[in-house]
């Protein structure tokens, strides 16, 4: 994955940008969606990624988020993802 994610960066640039939401009062940023293109864009240096602060949201709020960014452009960890719809309470997550 990250050689393609690096090859899309190198040609197209950095068009999609990392979702975050604001923790801890507002002092840490959580990425909600996009980790894989921020762990490629530090790994190729880059000091500057477009990102969209949703702000303080709740955590049930935030892992649908980050359900659907991952169920559509990333790679599913059936162990975390299974713990993830217990935590929100659905066995299901329409995408």
């Amino acid at each position: 994955m990250e050689v393609r994610l690096r090859a899309s960066i190198d040609k197209f640039g950095f068009y999609k940008p990392i979702i975050v939401r604001e923790v801890a009062g507002g002092d840490e940023l959580q990425i909600l969606g996009g980790e894989h293109r921020w762990r490629v864009a530090c790994n190729m240096g880059l000091t500057t990624v477009p990102v969209v602060n949703l702000g303080a949201i709740d955590d049930k709020t935030a892992k649908t988020i980050g359900l659907a960014d991952n169920g559509q452009y990333g790679e599913d960890d059936a162990i975390r993802l299974s713990q993830i719809l217990r935590d929100i309470g659905q066995e299901e997550v329409e995408i």
